[in-house]
């Protein structure tokens, strides 16, 4: 790659209107040096490219003239090394130190969206050797110093309380984690209780409500209480009925036998968390041999589903217990694009082939309140596959109802809830 260091120095250095005496002065060079360079005849040492690209505010790459469209390609070559270096068989710790402190002192701008790399440490298990672990450390320090986003830096926070080790997570504690009386919904209901705002305070508790019975009941949580290989049918069908009951009692509702998945066959705030356990709940309840209520919960929840699916933006979404009743969240489509390329299980029903995207709903947005969650539909019909692997539910336990034209039609009417259009560059 040509140099175009000289032309690139004298541009900067006029662009802060600054003499070669001057510049020669702050690096404790001759003026004459700094002429040499300007012409091409002669490079600085190397030791000084940090300091003239700090004087002139760049990164040395852009000092040399590397564009950032390289420098891209760069980041993700080194970024595809330290993948083969944490997933190697026998990991090299030594290897993978060299290429995190290559990664710190060359790419951090790049640190701030490109941030997988730091969930295959977690993954990879590589966090754990001693010297890894010191140059994450330094690598995380620097994204807090710098990084402007606080959802980014809570991102690299939650990563790096799993990685810390025994000795440091505690200062680590200290340091990073966001006091109760200093958290955003605190103020903000000291803030309401203040100003006498009470309808703002109580809708405020009410999320708050939401969030801890999604912790209790939802997707992430109690279903992953055992390890999979570990999980019966009789398991999930009780964990399911205690996560159902405790929805049911929150709403004041006693559950229709028609409906057990929506206590009344209505849409609620719950219907995310109860798409969720519906799908679970058929399962084990035909993996338990009653397959009449496998059916039923198939019903009821298919019906909800179109219900969801079938709701206007700006729809609004209500608990029908008092204790719920300010918590309205909206519902409102967006689209997130997919890359087929890095789903080809999720999406191996739909048999086809390209770039889409899939209609999906917001999550709630913590004390907003003002947007309401839903999953993939797509996602919930590769829970029927026969091969599907994942979210904790044994696709076998179907095998008794697969060709039951109940259970046939229950796909046929998810298959028309799927909506995709085609990935575009906007």
């Amino acid at each position: 790659m040509k140099l175009n260091l000289g032309d690139n120095i004298r541009t900067y250095r006029r662009a802060m209107d600054m003499t070669q005496e001057q510049l020669a002065e702050q690096l404790g060079v001759s003026f004459q040096s700094v002429s040499r360079w300007e012409n091409g005849t002669t490079y600085p040492d190397m030791e000084l490219l940090p300091a003239l690209a700090r004087i002139f505010s760049v990164t040395v790459d852009a000092l040399l003239g590397v564009s950032d469209e390289e420098r891209r390609i760069q980041f993700e070559a080194v970024c595809e090394t330290l993948k083969k270096e944490l997933y190697a068989e026998k990991k090299n710790e030594e290897s993978i130190t060299a290429v995190l402190r290559e990664l710190r002192r060359d790419y951090m701008e790049f640190f701030f969206n490109d941030t997988y790399y730091f969930t295959d440490l977690r993954q990879s298990g590589a966090y754990r050797l001693p010297a890894v672990m010191q140059e994450v450390r330094l690598i995380f320090d620097e994204i807090i110093r710098k990084c402007d986003s606080n959802f980014v830096k809570s991102f690299f926070i939650e990563q790096m309380a799993e990685m810390e080790d025994e000795e440091h997570i505690v200062p680590f504690l200290r340091q990073n984690a966001t006091a109760a009386d200093l958290s955003g919904n605190e103020l903000l209901r000291r803030r309401y209780l203040f100003r006498g705002e009470y309808d703002k305070l109580d809708k405020l508790r009410q999320a708050h409500l939401y969030e801890l019975l999604d912790e209790l009941c939802g997707n992430g949580t109690v279903w992953y209480i055992r390890d999979k290989n570990d999980y019966s049918a009789e398991y999930c069908r009780y964990v399911n009925d205690a996560c159902l009951g405790v929805l049911h009692s929150v709403c004041g509702l006693t559950p229709d036998p028609k409906n057990p998945v929506t206590g009344n066959g209505s849409l609620d705030v719950f219907a995310d968390i109860r798409l969720n356990l519906g799908a679970k709940r058929a399962a084990a309840y035909a993996g338990t041999g009653d397959i009449e209520e496998a059916l039923v919960t198939l019903e009821d929840w298919i019906s909800l589903f179109e219900k969801v699916m079938a709701a206007a933006d700006g729809t609004g979404v209500r608990c029908t217990s008092p204790a719920m009743d300010a918590f309205a969240p909206e519902v409102t489509s967006f689209w997130i694009p997919i890359a087929w390329k890095n789903c080809e299980e999720r999406f191996a029903l739909l048999q086809e082939s390209g770039e889409h995207t899939y209609l999906s709903l917001c999550e709630p947005g913590h004390f907003y309140g003002d947007q309401y969650g839903l999953f993939d539909p797509s996602g919930y019909l590769c829970y029927f596959a026969p091969d599907f692997k994942g979210a904790f539910l044994n696709p076998r336990w179907f095998d008794s109802i697969r060709e039951n034209p109940r259970f046939q039609a229950v796909l046929d009417r998810l298959h028309n809830l799927i909506e995709t259009r085609e990935l575009t560059g906007t």
